[in-house]
């Protein structure tokens, strides 16, 4: 897939106080994705977002009133599932602890070109994309793993029944001949509930194999 495809119909929220970046940004997007919207303060984009949803959001670390630090933390509650970039002139090791333990994806520097900033879209995009493909393949393998467990399930209980029904087939065969060669009436019926018995044994088995719809269900 395309830079072009993967961000053809995303949708880009820039949270940054400076002015001329706003209005770059926005013309330099405003043909690649599908909603590119540009806000001043973390304080408008918050209320922005009461009614509107982002694939991307970025944000300015450095702003007037909450910083990009306490927006994020903010965003993670209202969409988590954000893609979120953080672009600082002021960058350090303990801003950048703090910012992927918040969540932040990617870092631009400032100053930066617009090219910069696509890239990251873009990679984090794909990347979301193909691990949500690789949870999905997973899901398919373990469905086909208990697919194939029940298959082998099912044909061992088919080869169990049809031994246990040969069994009992002879069982019945034996009993049958002691019957009609029996002349104590006693025996007699002890043959017949034996009889009886290995008919019911017998019904039993052929419950043993549940067809493929039955495995399957559940």
């Amino acid at each position: 897939m395309t830079t072009k495809e993967i961000l053809q119909s995303r949708r880009v929220l820039l949270v940054d106080d400076d002015q001329s970046i706003r209005v770059s940004l926005s013309y330099y997007f405003r043909h690649k994705v599908g909603c590119f919207t540009a806000i001043e303060t973390a304080e408008q984009a918050l209320h922005h977002l009461q009614d509107q949803v982002y694939d991307v959001v970025i944000c300015d670390y450095r702003l007037p009133g909450m910083n990009g630090l306490d927006f994020f933390q903010e965003l993670n509650r209202r969409s988590p599932w954000a893609l979120k970039i953080m672009v600082t002139a002021f960058g350090n090791l303990d801003l950048a602890l703090e910012a992927i333990r918040i969540g932040v994806s990617d870092f631009i520097m400032k100053p930066f070109q617009a090219v910069t900033v696509e890239k990251s879209i873009a990679g984090l995009i794909a990347r979301r994309e193909k691990e949500i493909a690789g949870i999905l393949g997973r899901g398919r393998m373990s469905r086909e793993a208990e697919e194939q467990r029940l298959e082998q399930m099912e044909s061992l209980l088919r080869k169990v029944s049809h031994k246990l029904n040969n069994i009992l087939q002879v069982l019945l065969g034996n009993v049958e001949i002691g019957l009609w060669e029996a002349e104590d009436e006693r025996v007699r019926v002890r043959l017949e509930n034996i009889f009886k018995g290995i008919g019911v044994a017998m019904g039993l088995s052929r419950q043993l194999t549940p067809g493929p719809r039955d495995l399957g269900d559940g």
